[in-house]
């Protein structure tokens, strides 16, 4: 009887635990990530386009944050808190967080050579219809590491 309830118990925890995963896992920010993360690495070195092209998803504002700002600093800029900002460590990473009605829709965050995109855009926060039409270029970057293999990665470069 008591192995019973044991089991009872640990299924419906699993299947609570599921169900949250599965949740977060289809939320609209991590959709949008996967989405974004998915065109930035499928782009093409010397193509060129228009940011409402590549950032064609629902969004009131994006923030391009410097580096080194602390995520009061950014929590501050955009005016709420969030739990998915991080701080960068260092120049060569991005922090771009894409907002719409207060929330956070999409974020992208670190280095170019992990990441297998960089985003050149200069920091600040734009809406939705300023950044449409900005145009971007995208080359081909390697980077040599410790290792002595190098990394290459698509640098997708704003144009204002």
């Amino acid at each position: 009887m008591k192995n019973k309830n044991i089991f009872k118990i640990s299924f419906f925890l699993l299947v609570l635990i599921s169900i949250f995963v599965f949740i977060r896992w289809n939320s609209e920010l991590n959709k949008n990530n996967r989405y974004l993360t998915e065109k930035l690495l499928n782009g093409a070195s010397d193509a060129s386009g228009t940011a409402g092209e590549l950032f064609n998803f629902d969004y009131d504002k994006v923030y391009i944050f410097e580096p080194y700002q602390s995520k009061d600093e950014m929590e501050k800029q955009i005016g709420f808190k969030s739990r998915v900002l991080q701080e960068t460590v260092n120049e060569n990473m991005i922090n771009i967080l894409f907002v719409k009605d207060d929330a956070p829709v999409a974020y992208l965050y670190g280095y170019g050579s992990n990441n297998g995109y960089y985003i050149e855009m200069p920091t600040g926060n734009y809406s939705k219809a300023e950044l449409e039409k900005t145009r971007y270029r995208v080359i081909t970057n390697e980077v040599g590491n410790s290792s002595g293999t190098e990394k290459t990665y698509l640098n997708y470069i704003f144009e204002f």
